[in-house]
């Protein structure tokens, strides 16, 4: 029922995609993460967190990130991930 799905899925990730607009898209999301901690909105914040890891994801297909470049997108979702976390936490523990 995929396979056509995934044939042209497969073709974007690997050999079309436009690296630097999904490296802007990266950039842009993660400030509306930002955006989103500050004004304590965990679930759109944790939303646009997975989004981030998907444009990283392909980006990384693409294979145009050095090893620091990788390193560093992941600790960048990671850093929001943990903050995302937390505060939900705090959200869910003061009601």
């Amino acid at each position: 029922i995929f396979k056509q799905n995934e044939k042209e899925m497969n073709l974007y990730n690997f050999y079309i995609a436009n690296t630097n607009y999904l490296i802007n898209m990266f950039n842009l999301i993660e400030k509306e993460i930002i955006n989103t901690i500050k004004n304590n909105l965990p679930f759109p914040a944790y939303e646009l967190v997975l989004k981030s890891s998907h444009l990283f994801n392909i980006i990384n297909a693409r294979g145009i990130l050095s090893i620091t470049e990788r390193q560093f997108f992941v600790l960048r979702i990671r850093k929001y991930a943990f903050k995302i976390a937390h505060l939900y936490l705090k959200n869910t523990v003061k009601k």
